[in-house]
């Protein structure tokens, strides 16, 4: 007979042949300690782009379409974190989630925009798309 022991305190383990481990709380204690890296990697970068599009929705509220670039320096914003940006021959613009900018002048001069995000069409199922339940629909 084959005795498994638990990832987290070794203690051996009771019940089905696959047991991982003894109970709740030594299974929660081993994938914390295991996903803690990524997960806080992850919930930093999450809170600087939250911080930049406060930023950028504050702006954009107060009726600024055009600010320059020292003065989104001086509130903390961080240039280095977007979504995702857009390239093209004239510019490129960076998004944050649903706002952007481009920079203008040299960049001395940031254009905020929010983005064109059409939520009807993001919304719609494919023609043909029929939900049983299954993930294979998807």
């Amino acid at each position: 007979m084959i005795i498994n022991y638990c990832l987290e305190c070794s203690e051996p383990l009771r019940g089905r042949f696959d047991k991982k481990f003894c109970g709740d709380s030594c299974r929660n204690v081993y994938n914390n300690r295991v996903n803690g890296n990524v997960n806080n990697y992850v919930r930093n970068v999450n809170n600087v782009l939250r911080k930049n599009r406060r930023i950028l929705d504050s702006l954009f509220k107060m009726g600024d379409k055009q600010i320059h670039k020292g003065i989104l320096i001086e509130m903390d914003f961080n240039f280095q974190y977007f979504t995702h940006k857009k390239v093209n021959r004239e510019s490129t613009t960076y998004c944050i989630y649903d706002y952007e900018y481009t920079t203008k002048d040299k960049s001395k001069f940031v254009m905020i925009s929010p983005g064109h995000v059409d939520f009807e069409t993001a919304n719609r199922k494919p023609k043909g798309f029929r939900n049983t339940g299954h993930y294979n629909d998807l």
